[in-house]
């Protein structure tokens, strides 16, 4: 094959769900296969157990709450 010939033919395009394969038009998206695991490591990191609050935080807290009205103005 001379290289005249190869260099003739057209790119071989396949569909792909990356988009970085994809033509852009429009707004730039994401594929569904990487939203859906973006979204299952965000809930993992928000939706995970909470840290416990220190009790002299809670402590505090509560002073807070004791020295405010219930319209929340300072005492």
């Amino acid at each position: 094959m001379s290289l005249s010939r190869m260099e003739a033919k057209p790119p071989i395009v396949r569909d792909t769900m990356f988009p970085i394969h994809a033509p852009q038009t429009g707004e730039p998206t994401l594929n569904p296969v990487a939203q859906a695991q973006i979204g299952r490591r965000l809930r993992v990191i928000f939706d995970g157990p909470a840290a416990p609050v220190p009790a002299r935080f809670q402590d505090l807290l509560a002073q807070i709450e004791q020295a405010l009205d219930p319209a929340g103005d300072a005492r």
